[in-house]
C-alpha cells in the first residue's frame, strides 16, 4: 500500500492515458456499431463500465509500479538524464561519482562509514588495494591536476591536507573510472558537515569536470548528502536538488548521465511521477 500512495500521481497519470485511449476507441467503434444494442438494461451498461474503470486502474498500477527506470531530460545532443532503481556498484557505466570529504581519507571505521558508499568502495571493492597504494593513486591524480589544499592542524587523524569542495580525484580500477568527489568537511571532533552552497558548487565542478574528462562515457551517482553531510534534506529533495543542477548544466552533458536511487528507497521516492523534459 505504501509503494502504491507514493506512486498515486504516476498511476493516475497512466490512468488517464490509458482511459481516455481505451474510451476514444470505443467512441470510434461506436460509429460504424451500436454499443447500446450490446446491452439489455443500463444496469449491465453500468456494471461493464466500471469493470473497464477496474481494469484500468490495475494496469495503471502494474505498469507504473513496474518501472526502474525513467528518462527525465534530454538535450539538443540527445544526451540523457535519467533516474532509476538500483545499486551504484553494479551498474554498466565507465564513469561513477562516490562523494568523499575534502581530505580524501582512506580510514574506514574511524573517519569513513563503512555503510557510506565511500566506505563500501573502500572495504568491499578495493580490498586488494592497501591504503598507502590508495593514498598514493589520489594524490597522484590532484596532482597531475595542479591541485592545491590547505593544511588542518586541527584534524588528529587521516589526511590532513583540506581540498577546495568539488576537488575530483580519478581512480581508475579495473573497467571503472570512479570521481571521488570532495563534498564534506569535518570538524574538530571529525564529525562531517556540508552546506547547501557547498553542495551546489561541488554539483557544479563535477559537471564541468566531467564535461572536460568524461570523453562521451555515461556517468552515474548517487543520491549524495542524505545520511552523513547534515544537510537535513530528504533522500526526494536531493534527488530534485541533484536532477535540476544537472539540467541546469545541460551544455555540459557530454555522455548520457544516470542518478542511482538505491533499490531500498523504492517505497520512499517514486520515479514515476518524475516529468520529461527537453532542452528547448
Amino acid at each position: 500500500m505504501k509503494n502504491i500512495k507514493i506512486n498515486l500521481c504516476g498511476i493516475i497519470h497512466y490512468c488517464i492515458i490509458i482511459g481516455g485511449a481505451i474510451f476514444s476507441l470505443l467512441g470510434f467503434v461506436s460509429v460504424f456499431i451500436n454499443i447500446e444494442g450490446c446491452f439489455s438494461n443500463w444496469l449491465d451498461a453500468t456494471l461493464c463500465i466500471l469493470l473497464v474503470l477496474i481494469a484500468v486502474v490495475i494496469i495503471s498500477c502494474i505498469f507504473t509500479l513496474a518501472i526502474r527506470e525513467k528518462v527525465i531530460f534530454v538535450n539538443k545532443n540527445q544526451k540523457t538524464l535519467s533516474v532509476g532503481y538500483g545499486d551504484l556498484f553494479t551498474e554498466n557505466a565507465k564513469i561513477k561519482v562516490i562523494a568523499v570529504n575534502r581530505c580524501f581519507d582512506t580510514i574506514v571505521n574511524d573517519l569513513i562509514s563503512p555503510k557510506s558508499l565511500h566506505g563500501k568502495l573502500i572495504q568491499d571493492h578495493l580490498s586488494n588495494m592497501s591504503v598507502e597504494e590508495l593514498n598514493g593513486k589520489i594524490t597522484e591524480s590532484l596532482r597531475r591536476q595542479g591541485c592545491k589544499g590547505e593544511e588542518i592542524l586541527y584534524k588528529s587523524k587521516g589526511n590532513k591536507i583540506r581540498y577546495p569542495v568539488g576537488t575530483i580525484a580519478e581512480l581508475n580500477y579495473g573497467n571503472t573510472c570512479y570521481y571521488l568527489l570532495a563534498l564534506t568537511e569535518m570538524d574538530v571532533n571529525l564529525n562531517t558537515y556540508c552546506t547547501l552552497e557547498d553542495y551546489c558548487l561541488a554539483i557544479s565542478k563535477l559537471m564541468y569536470y566531467y564535461d572536460k574528462n568524461g570523453q562521451g562515457y555515461e556517468m552515474v551517482l548517487p543520491i549524495m548528502g542524505s545520511g552523513f553531510t547534515r544537510l537535513d534534506r530528504s533522500e526526494k529533495q536531493l534527488l530534485e536538488l541533484i536532477s535540476s543542477l544537472i539540467k541546469i548544466h545541460y551544455t555540459q552533458m557530454r555522455g548520457n548521465i544516470k542518478i542511482v536511487i538505491y533499490k531500498d528507497l523504492r517505497n520512499v521516492i517514486s520515479i514515476a511521477n518524475l516529468q520529461k523534459d527537453t532542452e528547448k
